[in-house]
């Protein structure tokens, strides 16, 4: 059952089984987005349509580990807070945000932890590491097969 009161997939909703006041919101089924995601979304790039190449995507609830946004985001009463962790195998212009976008989660807050084996681990907002050339590349440089 989707813990929501409409269904676009035929699937039965909350509507089915109880009385709802007017005023009460959903927070939605946050497994099928994900499901979404890791097949591929239709998202608009350009002015095509373009499918999104399968994707690693899960929930994760660590966000006590995630540090504070300075600003901070505008905060919505009505609107479930959920983290998520993506990894894309492709780098469109304004993805992740498209692709959470087109399944009913906008994001609010975007954090790239990794680029290749480059990770912001143990780094602190603000904060930044040195690399050497000889460090980037190695760290850039894509296994062969």
């Amino acid at each position: 059952m989707l813990s929501q009161f409409t269904s676009k997939e035929g699937k039965k909703t909350l509507k089915d089984f109880f009385e709802v006041p007017v005023n009460v919101h959903t927070v939605g089924r946050l497994d099928y987005a994900i499901d979404d995601l890791q097949q591929g979304v239709n998202i608009n790039i350009k002015g095509k349509e373009y499918l999104t190449k399968k994707c690693l995507a899960k929930i994760i609830f660590e966000s006590a580990e995630i540090a504070e946004r300075n600003p901070p985001i505008r905060f919505r009463k009505n609107i479930p807070v959920s983290w998520l962790t993506i990894i894309l195998t492709e780098g469109k212009n304004r993805q992740v945000r498209k692709m959470t976008a087109k399944i009913g989660f906008p994001t609010l807050r975007l954090i790239r932890f990794r680029i290749g084996k480059i990770t912001i681990e143990h780094l602190q907002p603000g904060e930044m590491k040195m690399l050497s050339h000889t460090e980037l590349y190695n760290l850039l440089q894509i296994q062969k097969r």
